[in-house]
C-alpha cells in the first residue's frame, strides 16, 4: 500500500498539487481501516484537495459516490476535481461553508460511509460538523478528523470522543521536492460509527 499511496502522491505533485496531510499518518490511517472500501465518501474541508485525491483512489470503489465540500474555490482543489472526473470518478463539488447552513448537507442524497472532517479546526465547528453530518454517516461507516492532536479545537472535540475514536499519529520523515508535505504530528482521529 506504501508504494501506490507514493506513487498517488508524485502524482498529485506532478500535477501542481499541495498537499497539507502527514503522509505517514494518512498511510497508517488506510492500513488501519483495512481492506474495506467505501461507496459514498464526503470530505468536508478539502482545501487544495491532497486528501480527496488519496482517499478517492485508495479507499473508494470503482463507482463511489464522491463529494468535495469546501468554501473556497481554490484552484488546485478544481484541478483535482476534474482530474477525478477524468479517471472515471463519480465526483460533485460543493462551494459552501460545511456548516453555516443545511445547504450543503440537503445536497448529500446517500448514506455516508466514509466522512473525513478537516474544515475549520475550531472546536465548535468540529463538534458541528461531526453532529450535523456524522448524523448521515450509515452503522458501521467511518469518520476521520484531520489535525486530531495539531489543532487545540479538534484535539478538545478528541477527548470528548473518548475511547469512541483512535488516533494515529507519526513524525514523517518523507521530503517530497519543493513541494514539502508536512513532517509534524497532525494526528488523524478514526471513528468507526
Amino acid at each position: 500500500m506504501r508504494k501506490k499511496i507514493m506513487e498517488l502522491v508524485n502524482e498529485y505533485f506532478a500535477m501542481g498539487g499541495e498537499m497539507q496531510q502527514n503522509i505517514d499518518e494518512m498511510l497508517k490511517a488506510i492500513e488501519y481501516l483495512g481492506d474495506r472500501k467505501f461507496d459514498n465518501f464526503v470530505e468536508l474541508g478539502s482545501a487544495y484537495g491532497g486528501s480527496l485525491w488519496i482517499y478517492s483512489n485508495t479507499l473508494c470503489t470503482k463507482n463511489a459516490n464522491i463529494i468535495a465540500v469546501d468554501s473556497r474555490h481554490d484552484p488546485s482543489l478544481v484541478y483535482t476535481v476534474n482530474k477525478l472526473k477524468e479517471l472515471g470518478k463519480n465526483i460533485k463539488f460543493i462551494i459552501e461553508s460545511t456548516n453555516a447552513t443545511r445547504n450543503a448537507i440537503n445536497q448529500v442524497k446517500f448514506d455516508i460511509d466514509l466522512l473525513h472532517i478537516d474544515a475549520n479546526h475550531s472546536y465548535e465547528s468540529t463538534k458541528k460538523d461531526y453532529e450535523m453530518w456524522g448524523a448521515k454517516v450509515k452503522k458501521g461507516g467511518v469518520i476521520l478528523f484531520h489535525d486530531a492532536v495539531l489543532h487545540t479545537g479538534v484535539k478538545q472535540f478528541m477527548k470528548e470522543l473518548g475511547n469512541k475514536v483512535h488516533i494515529i499519529e507519526s513524525e514523517s520523515k518523507m521530503k517530497l521536492g519543493s513541494q514539502g508535505i508536512p513532517t509534524t504530528k497532525c494526528g488523524i482521529g478514526v471513528l468507526i460509527k
